[in-house]
């Protein structure tokens, strides 16, 4: 109009080309024009009559979509966020964490409290069954789904005893007074007691005689059933037990009372007394100080000199000279000479020594 006046909106007040009237909706910004192209700043940058919705905050959490905010309807969900446990990529890091899914689709993930998210047996809320398993997520399997002997069984299983590997519900029984295979009872050979000796029938050799049991009694180590214990009320009494020649008893068991063993008629009688007769064959005699095996070779089943019976003759005390030497009466067999033995003559050994070592003879005269 020729005023010399340029007027505002003519002006390009912001410098970026463009003035109001062209087009610029805000002169006062240079990003701002008609052709300009829109950036992440919540303003109409190009113009268009409103700035676009992925610039706009819709929940509030300051942050809009072209910030980073993957759910703009989400104030918990933007790329600061912290990933909570809601099954969402809070973090809009570019997907669900891992313990946020429910993989085993038992209606809990493990953020949640499923601690075996691939068993849908198993979660927080679960009731616990007989698996081994920590179902309900507790922090440990219950006791009774431990097998805790081994033995291929739970409690929970059905095993009664969990302490004894020998009792489950498959178990064979046994004769040991448990019920193995956990019917609820013991079998009746394992109640039934004839004889009231304490052992059942199941393991008593004879059940009609209390002196017969596999008990051990006297705590010998031995029984009357299985080792041949003859007075199981005796701690002394047993196989191979030393015999005391003095009281009249079968210490060890051969059925033979007070007998002495070579060996203890060598190391105890012949030994100590006897220093005549020495040598190591028949020819020379008895060979008392030969060694044990000598004197058993030229005592048992050998020929004596001074009387025509053997010096031992096995089973035989009272037709074996040197028993006759013993007592003194070498004379009423057609013997001579001083009695046995000769260190001690005329007095004779006691009566306990002499009839162990005629109880020794006259079983056998074994060779120990």
């Amino acid at each position: 109009d020729c005023d010399s006046v340029v007027p505002a909106n003519e002006t390009d007040d912001d410098s970026d080309g463009e003035s109001e009237c062209e087009g610029d909706c805000d002169d006062a910004d240079s990003d701002t024009y008609s052709t300009a192209t829109e950036i992440c700043d919540g303003v109409d940058n190009d113009c268009a009559g409103g700035v676009p919705a992925d610039e706009l905050d819709d929940d509030s959490d300051g942050e809009s979509e072209c910030e980073g905010d993957c759910d703009d309807a989400d104030n918990t969900t933007f790329s600061t966020a912290t990933e909570l446990c809601d099954g969402v990529d809070n973090d809009c890091a570019g997907g669900v964490p891992l313990t946020e899914i429910d993989n085993d689709g038992d209606g809990e993930a493990e953020c949640e409290g499923d601690c075996d998210d691939a068993n849908a047996a198993t979660s927080s809320t679960a009731t616990e069954i007989c698996d081994g398993e920590d179902n309900d997520c507790v922090g440990g399997v219950p006791a009774l789904e431990v097998d805790n002997d081994s033995d291929g069984e739970a409690e929970c299983e059905g095993d009664c005893d969990d302490t004894n590997a020998a009792t489950n519900s498959t178990a064979t029984e046994i004769c040991d007074g448990e019920d193995n295979d956990c019917v609820g009872g013991l079998p009746a050979n394992e109640t039934t007691d004839g004889d009231s000796d304490g052992d059942p029938v199941c393991s008593d050799c004879d059940d009609g005689d209390a002196s017969s049991s596999t008990l051990d009694v006297d705590n010998d180590g031995l029984d009357t059933c299985t080792g041949n214990d003859c007075d199981d009320t005796d701690g002394s009494v047993f196989p191979g037990a030393p015999e005391d020649i003095t009281n009249g008893l079968d210490e060890d068991c051969d059925g033979v009372l007070d007998e002495y063993t070579f060996t203890e008629i060598y190391n105890l009688v012949v030994s100590p007394n006897c220093s005549c007769h020495s040598g190591s064959s028949h020819s020379t005699g008895f060979a008392f100080n030969g060694s044990q095996s000598t004197l058993y070779s030229v005592w048992v089943g050998a020929s004596a000199s001074q009387a025509v019976l053997d010096r031992i003759e096995p089973g035989q005390s009272v037709n074996s000279y040197v028993m006759h030497k013993l007592d003194g009466t070498q004379g009423t067999v057609g013997g001579n000479g001083l009695s046995m033995p000769r260190s001690i003559a005329p007095s004779l050994l006691s009566s306990d020594v002499r009839d162990a070592i005629r109880a020794w003879i006259d079983d056998g005269a074994p060779n120990d």
